[in-house]
């Protein structure tokens, strides 16, 4: 069997979380262009816990999205991410920026999908974080 795993933004201790939130820290945090696109994410141990879940599901085949249940746009996303951190969320960062700071990063970012992980639910997996405001608690705080 073939399985492709089309994963979001892995939320960790570690990668885009740390560079997303940094602006925060200094109260510039905010939207990442425009904010109107979606930011496909998972929570790093619900991915895990997921990848686990498929090896052992020899029924599952094909293209699965490894991505949270509720998905968010960006400006949504800073929100909670500036309330968890306790940072307002209100200042846009122009896309111009984001390429210089980012790289190709920087195109996820800015032109992301709202992908549902419909596959997965259908299989019964649970996702033991399926909420942004929960996730970023668990990781940041």
């Amino acid at each position: 069997r073939v399985v492709t795993m089309r994963i979001g933004v892995v939320l960790g201790k570690e990668g885009a979380l740390n560079r997303m939130a940094l602006p925060f820290k200094f109260f510039l945090g905010g939207p990442l262009g425009k904010g109107n696109q979606y930011l496909p994410w998972i929570h790093i141990h619900d991915l895990v816990r997921m990848i686990r879940f498929i090896v052992k599901h020899e029924e599952l085949s094909g293209p699965i999205n490894a991505v949270a249940p509720n998905p968010l746009k960006m400006k949504d996303f800073c929100k909670v991410l500036g309330k968890v951190l306790r940072r307002p969320s209100w200042f846009p960062v122009p896309e111009f920026l984001l390429k210089i700071a980012l790289g190709q990063m920087a195109e996820m970012l800015l032109h992301g999908q709202r992908a549902v992980p419909r596959k997965i639910l259908n299989s019964n997996f649970k996702f033991k974080f399926p909420d942004l405001e929960m996730a970023l608690e668990d990781i940041l705080g």
